[in-house]
């Protein structure tokens, strides 16, 4: 009986052991992606993977795109990953650059609870570096009067026309 105890015992222990261990901190993009979907596999919610993840030392953009990439819904995805605790910028380029549309990683932060005005300016600024960060011109022609010379016009004048 005291034997079967102990076995008892430490197979929960290592079962524990094991699921803690499967996340560290610096593993490589297969790595995560393999231990999320392990973790899908088990039945683990994305809330659970996030905060097994996190509290290991994952980068919270890594997770989401891993998330993301096992077939986690981009809404559930952003909104567990910012729930644990992910940093909410880290979060949302990933999604973004994963290819959710902006508005779309916007709601679902702020639904998480993010603050609104610190979500609208990452998104805006994520969704800007997506363009280069420029306004959309044609040929990349600073606009008119700036004096910029965008891609060789003058005076907003791409050169073409000159």
């Amino acid at each position: 009986m005291k034997k079967t105890a102990i076995s008892l015992f430490v197979g929960i222990a290592l079962a524990a052991t094991t699921a803690l261990a499967q996340f560290t901190g610096g593993m490589t993009a297969a790595q995560l992606g393999n231990a999320v979907k392990q973790q899908l596999a088990q039945g683990k919610s994305a809330a659970d993977i996030a905060k097994a993840a996190l509290a290991a030392g994952v980068e919270a953009g890594s997770l989401t795109s891993a998330l993301l990439l096992a077939g986690v819904s981009p809404s559930v995805a952003i909104a567990a990953v910012i729930g644990a605790g992910g940093d909410v910028s880290a979060v949302l380029i990933a999604a973004i650059d994963a290819g959710v549309p902006p508005a779309t990683a916007q709601a679902a932060a702020i639904a998480a609870g993010a603050n609104p005005a610190t979500v609208n300016l990452i998104v805006a600024g994520a969704s800007g570096a997506l363009t280069g960060g420029t306004l959309a011109t044609p040929n990349n022609a600073a606009p008119a009067g700036s004096g910029g010379g965008g891609s060789g016009g003058v005076g907003g004048v791409p050169p073409s026309t000159r």
